[in-house]
């Protein structure tokens, strides 16, 4: 399984397909596609299950509601997929939301974006009135946020409309300044970078010479940069194959 060979949703009823995924979702899917244990898994699960080695494509099936179709309709076939399905999720410490996300990438090779997916956030959208009480939320909150300010005499359809104005740039600033920890941002910037090293060190076998020379154009100040390339290399592995760490629930 390749990040190439996925598909990422915007829904599924109906289904319907994004262009590129955004980088939350790949570095999700990142987790699978570089890690030998579960990529082994998800192999004999298919296998096991009787499906397509790539899993069941439903690109025949845009436009069509998901729940519709005949796997969907056969409830102890779908049933007995969800025990893997269980399996698999546990053993990557996440909590059950993430469920339909699973099931959709071991049997269908596809995943619902993060951008249109609800169940990838881990914090409830939460609120403040005064502005002692919003210092006081932000410094307990575990996470960085961003913040709109609302005024107090405003109404219902006006913020909505203003919220629809502002949302692109808001998304934009965060995607580019959350996390704040520098190390972390750097690793979700390069995440795609990380991923082509890998698949070209542990499946074409390239030495890190050659891939400095493959993925970095010659005027590039990193073409031929083994070291550079090294050092992503071993970040990423240790990041992918560390098990990630159950959710707190409240």
């Amino acid at each position: 399984m390749e990040l190439n060979d996925l598909k990422f949703l915007k829904s599924l009823n109906p289904i319907e397909f994004v262009d590129k995924p955004s980088k939350e979702t790949t570095e999700f899917v990142a987790k699978f596609v570089n890690n030998p244990e579960y990529k082994d898994l998800i192999v004999k699960l298919r296998v096991y299950a009787k499906f397509p080695e790539t899993g069941l494509d439903l690109t025949p099936f845009v436009g069509v509601n998901f729940d519709r179709l005949p796997l969907e309709q056969t409830i102890l076939l779908k049933d007995s997929l969800y025990i893997y399905v269980d399996n698999l999720r546990e053993r990557m410490g996440l909590p059950e939301n993430f469920n339909q996300q699973i099931y959709l990438l071991l049997f269908f090779n596809t995943i619902i974006d993060v951008d249109w997916y609800e169940g990838f956030i881990s914090e409830k959208v939460d609120f403040a009135v005064t502005k002692k009480q919003t210092v006081s939320k932000l410094f307990d909150y575990k996470h960085e946020v961003g913040v709109i300010f609302i005024p107090y005499n405003v109404s219902f359809n006006v913020f909505k409309k203003q919220v629809k104005k502002i949302w692109k740039n808001l998304q934009t600033d965060m995607n580019n300044n959350l996390p704040s920890n520098p190390y972390t941002l750097r690793l979700h910037q390069n995440t795609e970078l990380a991923m082509k090293i890998t698949h070209l060190k542990e499946e074409k076998e390239l030495t890190f010479l050659k891939i400095s020379e493959n993925i970095f154009p010659e005027n590039h100040p990193r073409f031929g940069d083994e070291v550079y390339v090294k050092k992503l290399y071993y970040e990423y592995q240790a990041m992918w194959k560390t098990p990630a760490v159950q959710p707190e629930t409240k």
